[in-house]
C-alpha cells in the first residue's frame, strides 16, 4: 500500500493560496463575455497537485474521500484529498460524485494565470457538454485521417500560414484579404478528403478551438498572454486544429464582432463557416493564391517521407528494446476493449498497431486495466486500430524490467502505473517481464 506523507502546515496554506487564486481568476473573467451563458465560477473543478500529492475539488457537495476544508460560508466549497484521484488522468472532464467535473493536473512551471486559463479551458468542455452536445469529434477517426497525402499536407500548411498573416496583419483590410482566401483554400482541400476527414477537422477546430479561445481570453483579461507553439507540424491534425480553430475565432472576433458566438448553435455552425458566410464587402478581396506551391509542395513530401520513417524506426526499435515490458493478451471469451486513450498521444505505426505514450484504459470482461505514464503499443484484431478489439497491448517498463513478485497485488501493479479493477493474474514470462491477465482469478483464489 503506497504511504501518503501528512501535510504540512505550509504545504497547506500553500495549497490553499493557489486555489484561492485560481477561484479569485475564475470569478473574475465570469463577469466578462467570455462566451454567451458560460460562468465557468459555478462549474465544478477538480485539481490535481502531484508535487504534494493531494486533490481539491471545488463545487461539489460531496465525494468520497474528500474532506470539507473550507468555512461554511466561504464559495465555492472547496474539498480536499490526500492523495491523488485516479479519476483525474488528463487536462479533461471526469465524472465525480455523479459530476461531469473539469480536471488540470498542476505542472510546477505553470504560473497562477496559466493555471486559471487552463482551468476555463476544461471548465469550457463542461460547459459545451450541457449545451451543445452535438459538437463532440469522432477520434475514430484520428487514425484515419490521411496524413500521407502531400497535396493534403501542402494545402494544410498554406492554411496554416494564412491564418497567422491574417491575425497579424496591420490593419483590417488586410486581415479580411488574407482571411478570405483561407476558406477558400479549405474548400479545395476538403474536395479531395474522404467526408470523415473532413468532419473531424471541423469538430477539433470547433471543440478545442473555441475552448482555446476562451483560455486565451481568461489569460489576456487576467494580464498575460496564452502562449502558443513557435511551430505547428501540418502532419499533426489535432494540434492543427487547436491552432487554427482558434485563429478563426481570433479573426471572427476582428472582422465579425462579439455576436458571431450566438452562430455556433449546432456542429454546421463551425468557425471557419461562419467566416466564410459573412457578407463579401465585410470580409474583402478574396485576392489570388500565392506563390510557392510547388516547394511547400516539395516540403510537405519530404516531411512524409521523415515522419514515415519515423514510424517505421519506432517499430523496429519496440520489437528490440531489452527492457521489460508487461503484456496483456486477448482471449477468445474475453476480448480487449479500448474505453479511453489521450488523443493527443498516440501514433499510428503501422497496419493495426498504435503507440500511446502517457494514456490508455481497457476493459477485459469485467476486469478493467488503466495505464499511465507509460509507453504501450497495443495490436488490433479488426478492421480499426482502436475501435475493433485488441490481440494484445504491450506495457514498456524500460531498463530494469520487472521484478520477481510471488503474489502480485493491486498495489505492485500500481507501482508500475498500472491500476486495475476487477479479478486479474500475473505470470511471469522472462527475465524482467509479465503478462497480465484481467478477468482470471489469480491461483488459489476461491
Amino acid at each position: 500500500m503506497r504511504v501518503i506523507s501528512p501535510t504540512t502546515d505550509d504545504q497547506l496554506r500553500a495549497e490553499r493560496d493557489l486555489i484561492a487564486a485560481i477561484i479569485a481568476g475564475l470569478a473574475r473573467v465570469s463577469s466578462s463575455r467570455l462566451w454567451p451563458g458560460f460562468n465557468p465560477a459555478r462549474l465544478p473543478l477538480a485539481v490535481a497537485l502531484p508535487a504534494s500529492d493531494a486533490t481539491w475539488l471545488l463545487d461539489h457537495d460531496r465525494a468520497d474521500a474528500y474532506d470539507a476544508v473550507a468555512s461554511t460560508g466561504e464559495q465555492p466549497r472547496r474539498l480536499r484529498r490526500a492523495g491523488l484521484d485516479e479519476r483525474i488522468v488528463s487536462n479533461s472532464v471526469s465524472l465525480i460524485a455523479d459530476r461531469p467535473t473539469a480536471t488540470i493536473i498542476v505542472e510546477d512551471t505553470a504560473s497562477e494565470v496559466e493555471l486559471t486559463a487552463l482551468a476555463a479551458h476544461e471548465l469550457f468542455h463542461v460547459h459545451q457538454a450541457s449545451h451543445f452536445p452535438d459538437w463532440g469529434a469522432n477520434e475514430a477517426s484520428h487514425l484515419l485521417w490521411p496524413w500521407d497525402d502531400p497535396e493534403n499536407i501542402a494545402r494544410s500548411e498554406r492554411e496554416l500560414s494564412l491564418l497567422g498573416q491574417a491575425r497579424a496583419a496591420p490593419d483590417d483590410a488586410t486581415c479580411a484579404g488574407l482571411a478570405r482566401r483561407a476558406p477558400a483554400l479549405r474548400r479545395e482541400r476538403f474536395g479531395r478528403l474522404p467526408p470523415d476527414a473532413r468532419d473531424y477537422e471541423n469538430a477539433v477546430e470547433l471543440v478545442e478551438g473555441t475552448a482555446r479561445h476562451v483560455e486565451g481570453r481568461t489569460a489576456t483579461l487576467l494580464g498575460a498572454q496564452l502562449q502558443e507553439p513557435d511551430a505547428i507540424d501540418p502532419i499533426d491534425v489535432r494540434r492543427r486544429c487547436y491552432r487554427t480553430g482558434r485563429d478563426w475565432c481570433a479573426l471572427l472576433d476582428r472582422l465579425a464582432g462579439p455576436d458571431w458566438p450566438s452562430q455556433l448553435s449546432s456542429k454546421a455552425g463551425a468557425p471557419m463557416p461562419v467566416l466564410t458566410n459573412l457578407p463579401a464587402e465585410t470580409i474583402g478581396d478574396p485576392g489570388t493564391a500565392d506563390d510557392g506551391w510547388r516547394d511547400g509542395l516539395a516540403r510537405a513530401t519530404a516531411a512524409i517521407a521523415a515522419e514515415r520513417t519515423r514510424r517505421f524506426s519506432r517499430v523496429d526499435l519496440l520489437r528490440t528494446e531489452s527492457g521489460g515490458s508487461v503484456v496483456i493478451r486477448s482471449r477468445l471469451n474475453a476480448p480487449i476493449r479500448v474505453i479511453g486513450f489521450d488523443p493527443m498521444n498516440l501514433t499510428g505505426l503501422s497496419d493495426g498497431v498504435v503507440l500511446h505514450e502517457r494514456y490508455l484504459s481497457l476493459s477485459v470482461g469485467e476486469a478493467r486495466v488503466t495505464i499511465l505514464n507509460r509507453v504501450i503499443v497495443t495490436t488490433s484484431m479488426g478492421d480499426h486500430s482502436l475501435f475493433g478489439g485488441l490481440v494484445r497491448a504491450r506495457i514498456l517498463i524500460g531498463a530494469g524490467g520487472i521484478a520477481a513478485v510471488p503474489d502480485w497485488s493491486v498495489d505492485d501493479l500500481a507501482a508500475l502505473g498500472i491500476r486495475v479493477t476487477g479479478p486479474f493474474a500475473v505470470r511471469q514470462t522472462g527475465a524482467g517481464s509479465a503478462e497480465l491477465l484481467p478477468g482470471v482469478q489469480p491461483e488459489g483464489a476461491q
